[in-house]
């Protein structure tokens, strides 16, 4: 059952239940009403059966009651009705008595002239006759003809109140989420460029129509982040997989016969299957990444991890300077091996791509609630068009550069993950006079 179908019943109810209450207030009142001339009624008789004993007398001229509003008439064997008394303002009243009828309780009877339509009488035995009193209804019939009247209106301002309030949520709030339901079920079944209509405003409908547009474009950048990302690793892998295809082919060739041959042959074959190696080792670190296990944090002092990274890069490369620079004992709140190795990603990437002659700086610096750390050289720079990339999977900002020169763009991609786990920023810097200033923050251990 759909919510409107829930909503229609739900109106539906509520009118049949105002009307039973309309009903049950209706039949109280009135019950209460006849009652009192009922009480009337016993008055009455009262006063009647106190003059018993004096002879009828004739209908006053003037039409006047002795006994208030009654009418009082005795009813002959034959079962015609002579009046004795008739109500002051309705002296014409002259109630409809079935033949022979005895009315041992108050019963409601119709009227056969006068302005009243009803009238509530009951019978005595009075001096050997049968006397008929009765009461007319017009004033009770009145009140509660008004409480019908009232109980209607009210009942219907309330009805159409609530259609208002319902024909609101079924255009402001339950078709737009039938429009997006169904825009859901076509995404489904593979329309991937249907969006939906958002409404406007801040309603609840206009908050789910953004957040379901958002994740629709989330879940398409995803899968196509997903594909490039599934066409990389089969084209990185592709060419190593070659050479060694290649290299085998022309070992069962007998190819690889010269002196030497078989030597570089196997020394190739090494090469590109450390790099597979490699390239297997930063997928499964970067599947590892995101399944998003938080990083076990400990206090490090930068000085110290950046003069580690310093001394390896010396080693690898005598040449090139190596300058760490930090305020005093900067402490960073990270996972200390996944720290080192972002960093040292950070510094493959700056020797990669610059002469070994060029200086490389690296930074620590205390933060409002974290420390920031920076790798800065002095190489060509980055195009500003590569920039917002240069953190992406197989990524790699020289398209003409070789596999070998270049890598093969996981290590950034990997930066990123390791400092998203950390709950930090990332980002690139021109260096002031040229190169790029590679810098990421970490929050201090209260802030993570």
């Amino acid at each position: 059952m759909t919510l409107r179908t829930r909503l229609l019943g739900g109106v539906f109810g509520v009118a049949i239940v105002l009307a039973l209450v309309g009903v049950f207030v209706a039949v109280t009142q009135r019950n209460h009403f006849y009652d009192q001339l009922d009480r009337q009624l016993e008055a009455i008789e009262e006063v009647v059966s106190q003059v018993a004993d004096r002879p009828p007398v004739e209908r006053p001229s003037d039409g006047g009651s002795i006994v208030g509003n009654a009418y009082i008439g005795v009813i002959s064997p034959d079962g015609t009705l002579f009046p004795i008394a008739t109500p002051i303002d309705d002296p014409d009243l002259v109630p409809a008595v079935p033949d022979g009828q005895d009315l041992d309780s108050p019963t409601t009877l119709g009227t056969v002239s006068g302005d009243a339509d009803h009238v509530r009488a009951s019978t005595i035995v009075a001096t050997g006759q049968l006397v008929l009193i009765a009461l007319p209804t017009t004033d009770a019939d009145e009140s509660l003809r008004s409480l019908v009247i009232a109980e209607a209106t009210a009942g219907a301002i309330i009805l159409l109140a609530l259609a208002l309030f319902v024909w609101w949520m079924i255009r402001h709030g339950l078709r737009p989420i039938r429009t997006m339901t169904e825009a859901a079920d076509a995404i489904t079944a593979g329309a991937v460029d249907r969006r939906v209509e958002q409404p406007t405003g801040r309603t609840e409908a206009a908050r789910l129509g953004r957040a379901l547009n958002l994740m629709i474009d989330r879940a398409q950048e995803a899968e196509a982040q997903r594909a490039r990302f599934t066409a990389d690793v089969s084209h990185e892998l592709r060419t190593p997989l070659t050479t060694l295809q290649g290299y085998a082919a022309l070992y069962q060739q007998g190819a690889l016969e010269e002196p030497g041959t078989l030597d570089d042959a196997m020394q190739r074959i090494g090469g590109e299957a450390g790099r597979m190696k490699r390239i297997v080792e930063q997928l499964l670190t970067l599947s590892d990444l995101d399944e998003h296990r938080p990083p076990a944090v400990d206090a490090i002092v930068m000085s110290e991890l950046l003069n580690d990274i310093a001394a390896d890069i010396r080693a690898a490369q005598p040449d090139r300077v190596v300058t760490v620079i930090t305020d005093g004992d900067v402490i960073a709140h990270a996972d200390g091996d996944q720290l080192f190795q972002a960093l040292t990603a950070l510094a493959a990437n700056a020797l990669r791509y610059t002469p070994v002659d060029t200086p490389l700086e690296l930074h620590a610096t205390a933060i409002d609630n974290g420390v920031r750390i920076a790798v800065q050289d002095h190489g060509p720079g980055i195009p500003a068009t590569d920039v917002p990339h240069v953190f992406e999977r197989f990524y790699r900002s020289d398209k003409g550069r070789t596999r070998s020169a270049g890598g093969n763009g996981l290590g950034l991609a990997i930066v990123a993950a390791i400092i998203e786990a950390h709950d930090g920023k990332r980002g690139v810097d021109p260096t002031p006079g040229g190169g790029a200033t590679f810098w990421i923050e970490l929050p201090s251990g209260d802030n993570r």
